[in-house]
């Protein structure tokens, strides 16, 4: 049986959340862990949202918009709590913000 899109981002947002754990404030090896799951999940917004998590954090904010806004495409019509976080994170990426803080 085919994984479903929900399928997939609940695989992704796992995977991120397990590997996350185990980093510890160590930012280049963050990066790699998302840039694995972008691969192994390419297209799904929860991916690309952790992308743009991480390229704010290393203060890289023009990089991070990129991907909120590829994440802004890839959320499902109708959910709107997701929408709205990115659009109120791209608003403070565009104000020089870091959309962790």
């Amino acid at each position: 049986m085919a994984a479903t899109l929900t399928d997939t981002i609940r695989i992704a947002v796992s995977q991120q959340d397990s590997m996350v754990g185990d980093i510890d404030g160590n930012l280049e090896r963050a990066l790699k862990v998302f840039q694995l799951n972008a691969r192994r999940h390419p297209d799904t917004w929860p991916v690309n949202y952790g992308l743009a998590r991480i390229y704010s954090a290393m203060g890289e904010y023009e990089r991070a918009l990129g991907y909120l806004r590829q994440a802004a495409k890839e959320v499902p019509e109708g959910d709107s709590l997701n929408a709205e976080m990115i659009a109120r994170n791209t608003a403070r990426l565009e104000r020089g913000e870091d959309i962790n803080q």
